[in-house]
């Protein structure tokens, strides 16, 4: 059969009705995403945000508001991507989603940190570290915790937050995780406020 023989009976199906189409809508504007297809990706996290509202899955469309904000984030739209990014990790914690409020709050403290709100950066970090734990997700342990260091170094407490990365460094190299673009980001900023106040030598022995 043909494609557009199998594009009709979709859309005359129950499927386009359904929380998988809505998650197929944003995983595809994941992928449009990194192709560079930007336009493509808004479109497609918007419908299924539309779609996921429609069907009143609170889950799935809070999932379509922590996509858009990471794609706000990506284009430099970070008051908006923190909004998302806050709504989200309210709508989970009332629904008990552990594993997905920490993830929210893990991205929240990211965007924080590259608007310069440190402090609240060190919360939503410190939040995100919670969530993840009470989840038992070690992957976003790690995430909160680089956030944490991150916010901490840019606030003096360098130290520690080289000890914090440190132990991230060593987790992710172990289980062989590379960084997505909102960690890569923080971490960036992480590695040079250490470069900034520490010894070559103190940074390698704080980290080693």
């Amino acid at each position: 059969r043909c494609l557009s023989d199998w594009s009709s009976d979709v859309c005359s199906s129950d499927l386009i009705k359904s929380w998988q189409y809505a998650e197929a809508l944003r995983q595809s504007a994941l992928i449009a995403q990194v192709s560079g297809d930007t336009d493509g990706a808004q479109q497609f996290a918007k419908e299924a945000l539309q779609l996921s509202e429609t069907l009143e899955d609170r889950i799935q469309t809070e999932a379509c508001r922590m996509t858009l904000g990471e794609m706000a984030f990506a284009v430099g739209e970070v008051t908006q991507a923190i909004s998302f990014a806050l709504h989200a990790a309210e709508v989970y914690g009332s629904l008990r989603d552990s594993a997905s409020k920490g993830q929210a709050f893990a991205n929240a403290a990211a965007y924080l940190i590259v608007s310069g709100d440190l402090e609240r950066a060190k919360t939503c970090a410190v939040d995100a570290l919670v969530g993840s734990r009470d989840a038992g997700w070690s992957v976003n342990i790690a995430i909160a915790i680089q956030q944490l260091a991150t916010a901490m170094a840019l606030l003096g407490d360098h130290s520690r937050a080289a000890l914090l990365c440190g132990y991230v460094d060593r987790w992710f190299r172990e289980v062989g995780y590379e960084r997505e673009y909102t960690e890569q980001t923080t971490y960036e900023l992480l590695v040079t406020a250490l470069a900034s106040k520490l010894a070559e030598e103190d940074i390698r022995r704080l980290t080693k």
